[in-house]
């Protein structure tokens, strides 16, 4: 109140034989009249404490709140005074405005009475009409079935306005701290944004938050300052705001307004107050629960998006497993996966067909020395897989050991079989670079290696062809300084002759065999040197029999060393078009395996012929044959049947790739102690 409220009201209460006071929340006097003074021995400026021991509580104010059911209350306390003798008043008690009309001090009237009925408490007030009570009573219904936030503040602000009779009404929703216009009834939309902009620092607002009191305002009109801005849009002269607590926190307010002065009065605050801690419970539960659905939507949003990321993580894994299986199973090399007990974990599609088999479950779990050293012929195995197998352990010579053991990569080539491979062992550690598991590879290089003599034996060959070619070339001086004696000599017998001086003709015998033999000399170096010369594959037009004659100048001597027939069959001036030097590499080295498969003589046949376009001729032979087994190897590099010292095994090889490389074919055909037959047909 204000100085010259109090002054006024205290004037006014002296005229009355009553004690009559007015206290705020905190029990101190904001008036008290001489009666009351007189009557408790108080002083003017007494304080809470004081008036506690008077009252004989802890809390006057909280005590009388708490035990009214409405804003008006009469019954009975006990009083204690100075004379320690027991006394009882009868009392009414009633909130009032205070400062910007807050309802928050209490205004006490009492008379001591004799006999008093102790326990018994009496309310009176005023009457609450049927409607109004029917209406207090389905509000209570609705907002206690209702849990949708919105739902329930419309309700509340829409059955509040009608259990007053008030003609607009709103709610604040208080959240957080947030204070916001949440519902209206019987507003506009630019009604209702006007509230939007109402400071709630100041004002009227302000003291009702602040206080957590009610607001009566009853005529409007007199205190147009505080929301000018409301007043002149909404034309309206009385309103009520009222808090609404729930367990002392602040959930919302709740703003009725009246078109009329004095629409409201004590009566309508009382209704309020008899179901504003329903509407607050309410109003909180349904924030709470709000709060919960969003909370809980949120949660399954997260919850789907972490199960859609972990989906899409699956599906990435499966698609990397996928592609990694099929990296895996591509790779034409063998690999073999390895625990560190050295058993079989997984094998791929090329260690299958190793092993012809379809299913993997055939190895897996097996011993890697087991299953490759035993069942492959492993030169190690005796040594190495046995006391792996048996005993548990490991040799010093196993490369896969090795690399389990150390935890470092291991390259190593070893025969299986009658194969050559290089084994490249990589360990693979877990996260305390403990060896866990092993990647074993197998790479065939049997081809390789195959390839890599090859390549040796041909610079050897190449080698031999330049030194022949010297040879030849040492051997032709000599011959020709011979050649020249012969004919100096043959001079010298004729001058000889011409002087009438007898000549022996066994001399002159002696002389031509040298010349033939000189000549003779003369053809093979010139073959030779045709032979070993390098030719590019030029395609040419020639006498077949020239070919033949070639090879056999070579080869005559050793055939009948050997006590071997050569016999030829076919047209002496047959032309084929072809590569002559390749002709001759096939030519000879069919005809001197020929003469190494007749160890004690024999007969060669070299028929030839053209047909159908095609230059065919067969080389065959009486000798000692070769076995099915035999005839599925020769044409293998470096498999001979012969002594180290007669063959390197290319002959055959190097005819075939001839062969092929003049798109023809070759057919062997041959019976153990009967004899051979090379077939070789080139197109013309």
């Amino acid at each position: 109140m204000e100085s010259e409220d109090l002054l006024r009201s205290k004037l006014i209460a002296d005229e009355f034989d009553q004690l009559i006071l007015v206290i705020d929340k905190n029990d101190n006097i904001i008036l008290a009249n001489d009666y009351a003074q007189q009557y408790l021995n108080l002083s003017e400026e007494c304080s809470a404490v004081k008036v506690r021991e008077r009252f004989g509580v802890a809390d006057l104010y909280g005590t009388i709140a708490n035990m009214s059911f409405n804003y008006h209350w009469h019954g009975c306390l006990p009083l204690f005074f100075p004379h320690k003798t027991d006394t009882t008043m009868e009392f009414k008690t009633k909130f009032i405005s205070g400062q910007k009309c807050v309802f928050q001090d209490l205004l006490i009237i009492g008379k001591t009475i004799e006999q008093p009925e102790p326990a018994e408490i009496q309310a009176s007030g005023w009457n609450i009409e049927q409607a109004q009570f029917r209406k207090i009573c389905e509000i209570s219904s609705t907002i206690n079935s209702n849990l949708n936030f919105q739902s329930i503040c419309e309700e509340i602000t829409m059955k509040a306005a009608e259990l007053i009779g008030a003609d607009r009404s709103l709610l604040y929703s208080v959240n957080n701290m947030q204070i916001g216009v949440f519902a209206t009834w019987n507003m506009t939309e630019d009604e209702k944004a006007l509230f939007k902009l109402v400071d709630m620092e100041h004002g009227v607002i302000k003291n009702c938050l602040r206080n957590m009191a009610p607001v009566l305002v009853p005529v409007y009109s007199q205190h147009p300052d505080w929301i000018p801005e409301i007043f002149e849009a909404l034309d309206f002269e009385s309103f009520i705001l009222y808090p609404l607590l729930a367990q002392k926190q602040l959930v919302g307010v709740l703003a009725l307004f009246g078109v009329e002065p004095l629409k409201f009065d004590d009566k309508d605050l009382m209704l309020l107050q008899m179901i504003s801690n329903q509407m607050a419970i309410a109003v909180l539960n349904a924030q709470v629960y709000s709060e919960i659905r969003s909370l809980n939507k949120h949660l399954e949003e997260e919850v789907c998006l972490k199960v859609h990321e972990l989906r899409i993580s699956e599906l990435q894994l499966i698609r990397k497993n996928n592609e990694l299986e099929a990296i895996f199973h591509s790779i034409t090399d063998i690999l073999v996966v390895v625990n560190d007990s050295m058993r079989i974990l997984d094998i791929n599609q090329a260690a299958r067909s190793y092993f012809v088999i379809d299913d993997k479950k055939h190895i897996l779990g097996r011993k890697y020395c087991e299953v490759f050293c035993h069942t492959k012929s492993c030169k190690n195995y005796s040594v190495a897989a046995e006391c792996c197998m048996k005993r548990g352990e490991w040799c010093n010579e196993c490369y896969l050991a090795s690399s389990l053991v150390t935890g470092k990569p291991v390259v190593a080539e070893t025969d299986i079989g009658n194969r050559v491979y290089t084994i490249s062992v990589y360990p693979i550690l877990d996260e305390t670079d403990k060896v866990v598991k092993a990647v074993c590879l197998l790479r065939d290089i049997t081809l390789t290696k195959r390839k890599s003599e090859e390549l040796i034996q041909y610079q050897k060959m190449q080698a031999v062809g330049q030194l022949a070619a010297g040879v030849a070339h040492e051997i032709r001086n000599p011959l020709g300084a011979i050649s020249n004696y012969v004919y100096i000599l043959e001079d010298w017998l004729r001058e000889l002759e011409a002087d009438h001086v007898a000549v022996d003709a066994d001399i002159k015998n002696t002389f031509g065999s040298i010349k033939k033999l000189v000549e003779r000399s003369e053809n093979v170096i010139r073959n030779l040197l045709d032979f070993s010369r390098s030719k590019s594959n030029e395609i040419t037009t020639f006498t077949f029999c020239d070919v033949i004659d070639q090879i056999l100048m070579l080869v005559n001597k050793t055939a009948q060393r050997n006590k071997i027939l050569i016999n030829i069959q076919g047209m002496q001036d047959m032309q084929v078009k072809t590569d002559c030097s390749a002709l001759q590499h096939i030519l000879f080295n069919l005809v001197v395996n020929a003469i190494d498969a007749l160890p004690n003589g024999g007969e060669i046949n070299i028929k030839y012929e053209i047909e159908d376009e095609f230059l065919v001729f067969r080389v065959s032979d009486n000798g000692i044959g070769m076995s099915h087994d035999e005839m599925e190897k020769i044409y293998n590099p470096f498999y001979t049947t012969k002594a180290p010292d007669r063959g390197t095994g290319l002959g055959l090889y190097v005819v075939y790739n001839l062969i092929e490389q003049l798109r023809g074919s070759i057919i062997v055909d041959s019976t153990p102690t009967v004899g051979t037959v090379f077939t070789v047909k080139i197109p013309q």
